[in-house]
């Protein structure tokens, strides 16, 4: 599976965890041009707050709090509501063969 295709299953099951519901074509990650702006940007939050009666940025903070994805190293809520996407270290690099990177989506272990 595609490091994006996993980061909006973890979207869906966030939005389920919380109360919402979200479709595959409602999540729009966007490769982000500033790296201070992580790998991939999403503005979910900013859209959907209203019909989960948050503010985008209370939405945003519930999000980074339940996202859990191997592969990930950290996601940030930043006003008005963005959600950065930080790809862990081992999956920014270019595979010479241009081969797409793919993942396994793995539960992560019971606390």
């Amino acid at each position: 599976m595609e490091i994006t295709q996993a980061i909006k299953e973890e979207m869906k099951k966030v939005f389920a965890d919380l109360g919402g519901e979200i479709k595959d074509e409602e999540i729009v990650l966007q490769k982000s041009d500033n790296r201070g702006h992580g790998d991939y940007a999403s503005n979910l939050a900013l859209r959907k707050a209203k019909s989960m009666g948050l503010k985008p940025i209370e939405l945003a903070n519930k999000i980074v709090e339940n996202f859990y994805l191997e592969g990930v190293d950290h996601v940030e809520a930043v006003m008005p509501g963005f959600l950065n996407f930080f790809l862990k270290q081992m999956l920014k690099g270019k595979l010479k063969d241009g081969s797409t990177i793919r993942m396994k989506l793995v539960a992560p272990a019971e606390k």
